[in-house]
């Protein structure tokens, strides 16, 4: 590692493997209920063939739930990238304020203190709904990965059952 490698770039590097790892993942459980299904033929018994189509069922859920989480996390992303932004914009504004910085809002028109104020409270709301958005999809996601992880495991327990029993 060299010395310039910042905070922002492991951010970025665990992002980016995060990323590569769920859309592996996605691509295995794909994968096993496709040999999932071409593999197994459905058994004799009716408790093994409702066990075969429940595993396939749990496999279908888990791979939806893992596109549903992908979904949550670019929402997740646009949000936060919006939530710094605005949170760049107040800075200045409160510098502004606090006359450390002059604020145009067009070429040779200074914003005054009460509309700096205003934009202020604006953003404030902005910034506080972002975070209630955060929050919630952060507490989706990790509802979704653990129905895509605990589904795939128990599609999985399902099959090597099935597999066991009718021999």
């Amino acid at each position: 590692m060299s010395a310039t490698y910042t905070y922002l770039d492991a951010f970025k590097d665990y992002r980016e493997s995060q990323k590569k790892y769920d859309y592996f993942f996605l691509g295995v459980i794909l994968a096993s209920l496709s040999l999932s299904v071409q593999m197994i033929d459905l058994p004799s018994s009716n408790p093994l063939r409702a066990l075969a189509l429940l595993s396939w069922g749990l496999f279908f859920l888990s791979f939806l739930s893992g596109m549903f989480r992908q979904e949550r996390l670019l929402r997740f992303y646009r949000i936060e990238a919006d939530k710094i932004k605005y949170s760049t914009r107040k800075e200045q504004f409160v510098l502004g304020l606090a006359g450390q910085a002059i604020i145009e809002s067009a070429p040779n028109v200074v914003w005054t203190a009460a509309e700096m104020t205003d934009q202020v409270a604006k953003l404030d709301y902005a910034i506080d709904l972002a975070k209630k958005y955060l929050g919630r999809d952060q507490q989706v996601t990790s509802y979704s990965y653990a129905i895509q992880k605990w589904c795939y495991v128990a599609a999985m327990v399902g099959l090597i059952i099935i597999k066991f029993c009718d021999l």
